[in-house]
């Protein structure tokens, strides 16, 4: 996988771009991700752009390109061509299952208990996961982070429980609550325009339908 950071070829423009897309032939088969593609929609980057389409459109070896934006409005017409970037899937905050994989994920990292077990039960997994509705995985991460530290400083031995976890859950303020509204413009603008990135369906929890507009939640102080 090659991960091309766009603020490197905007500096070193049109030749930093074709020695880029020739590493990504040679490589091939590979993935070639590249971050934020908006920054290559202003109009001084115009020819970083029409030189990537133009590759995109003539490549006749495998390389699948993933490019990521935030603002589907921003996305230029002649770049949705087929042969270019031909579909767009909505990536949303992830769901129950995916929230639970992340925190699997980020515990074994710390904890070797979570490398072939859930550890705890799925009624206290079903707790954390729905005080993380619409955390995303980097939020997810700081959580075990945070809980990992505290529950060290306390006892070098100490082991994590489920209520470390939810505690921290319940303290931590997700992008989401701070940006309600920007982020839910965001995924209106997208949702007839994108495919999803993930299916609904919970196979190791009972479906929940929480709203996640519901009112903010009280931390007590004791």
């Amino acid at each position: 996988m090659l991960s091309l950071e766009i603020d490197r070829i905007k500096v070193g423009g049109l030749t930093a771009m074709a020695r880029v897309l020739e590493i990504a032939r040679v490589c091939a088969p590979c993935i070639f991700y590249m971050d934020e593609i908006e920054k290559l929609f202003t109009r001084d980057d115009k020819p970083l752009l029409s030189l990537l389409l133009t590759w995109l459109q003539d490549k006749t070896f495998p390389v699948f390109v993933i490019g990521t934006l935030n603002r589907i409005e921003d996305l230029p017409v002649e770049a949705t061509r087929a042969g270019r970037f031909d579909c767009v899937w909505e990536v949303d905050s992830p769901d129950a299952e995916s929230r639970l994989n992340l925190f699997l994920l980020f515990l074994k990292r710390f904890d070797s208990r979570f490398k072939d077990d859930l550890v705890f039960d799925k009624y206290e997994w079903q707790g954390i996961l729905d005080e993380t509705i619409e955390f995303v995985g980097a939020e997810i991460e700081q959580i075990v982070i945070d809980t990992i530290a505290r529950v060290k400083e306390c006892d070098p031995d100490g082991e994590v429980t489920a209520g470390d976890l939810l505690e921290e859950a319940m303290q931590f303020n997700c992008m989401f609550e701070r940006n309600s509204k920007q982020i839910v413009t965001i995924r209106n603008s997208i949702r007839e325009l994108a495919k999803p990135s993930h299916s609904k369906k919970q196979s190791i929890l009972a479906p929940r339908n929480i709203d996640p507009y519901r009112p903010a939640k009280v931390v007590s102080s004791n």
